[in-house]
């Protein structure tokens, strides 16, 4: 409700670069959501979302939060499969986490949150990919299911996290 209100106010458009932090007044299983613009649906591809996991990890660093949660989009304008959408969002974070300042925090959680029925396939792909492209400093690593917690809120998703150390853990 309050995302949309500021939508209808127009104060929140969902241009790239723009970001809002509002409270989620108990509405989800976390305080405070961080809404940040991609532009048009009918643009974002698998480059825009690298760009926009390397964006949010920027800020979650800069708000000095543990954990992070992003959404796995389910379709990119050029289609790409689950395991770029993947491989981008991770690349995105990595990139971002390993050029943080020496004065943020070396460790964050991030918790990608994937449709129930691409869920399996997503945490098989978190857990067999040696992705050549990670950082040196960066480390992935999953955690075991019994590790995970399920978002509240929203039937038929999962999470898969994805914790990388050095890192995004």
């Amino acid at each position: 409700g309050a995302l949309s209100r500021l939508v209808a106010e127009g104060r929140l458009g969902g241009l790239p670069g723009e970001a809002t932090l509002a409270a989620s007044f108990g509405g989800l299983a976390v305080p405070l959501l961080l809404a940040l613009g991609v532009g048009p649906r009918s643009a974002f591809d698998a480059a825009g979302l690298q760009a926009f996991a390397g964006e949010a990890v920027r800020r979650a660093l800069g708000l000095r939060v543990p954990t992070l949660a992003l959404p796995m989009p389910a379709e990119t304008a050029e289609g790409a499969g689950l395991g770029e959408r993947e491989e981008r969002l991770l690349f995105g974070a990595a990139d971002a986490l390993a050029s943080r300042p020496p004065s943020r925090p070396s460790e964050l959680r991030l918790v990608m949150l994937v449709r129930e029925d691409e869920l399996p396939r997503a945490l098989e792909l978190v857990r067999t990919s040696k992705p050549v492209h990670m950082p040196a400093s960066v480390s992935l690593r999953t955690t075991e299911p019994g590790e995970r917690s399920s978002p509240r809120g929203r039937p038929g998703w999962g999470s898969a996290d994805a914790p990388l150390s050095g890192s995004i853990k």
